[in-house]
């Protein structure tokens, strides 16, 4: 499945609010996803505020890896990465049905960010890797 998905560059979204900040379980799995198919765009869902670190130390080794700002929302977390890896790797998630949208719009809308960053985050980067899809 992966050896397709990598082929065709299909976007592998995947579920990471369960992800704990304390062990590396689930991130290594991620990692040698993204290792192993560099050319599938890898999207880590709803990730915990807590997770960062391990998010920086693999979006680091990752060119293919991007995640959702829906639980970024402390202390300019979104403002934070986006100059560490800048905005293209960052996408708009609500969190619905369960999440409120209102968090990541307004993280979007009043974050310090350029117009083209915030068209980035709010759906160019997502229309982008689905436009990749060969």
């Amino acid at each position: 499945m992966f050896e397709r998905l990598n082929r065709h560059r299909i976007p592998l979204l995947i579920p990471a609010d369960h992800f704990p900040a304390a062990v590396p379980y689930g991130f290594d799995q991620i990692h040698e996803i993204c290792a192993a198919y560099p050319d599938i765009p890898v999207i880590l869902l709803q990730l915990k505020f807590s997770t960062q670190a391990q998010l920086i130390a693999l979006m680091r080794l990752h060119p293919n890896l991007y995640f959702t700002i829906s639980w970024f929302g402390l202390f300019r977390q979104v403002e934070s990465m986006a100059k560490i890896f800048s905005a293209e790797r960052l996408l708009y998630g609500s969190g619905l049905p369960v999440g409120d949208p209102a968090t990541g719009i307004g993280m979007v809308s009043y974050g310090k960010f350029t117009a083209r960053e915030k068209d980035l985050i709010a759906g160019g980067n997502l229309n982008r890797l689905l436009k990749g899809v060969r």
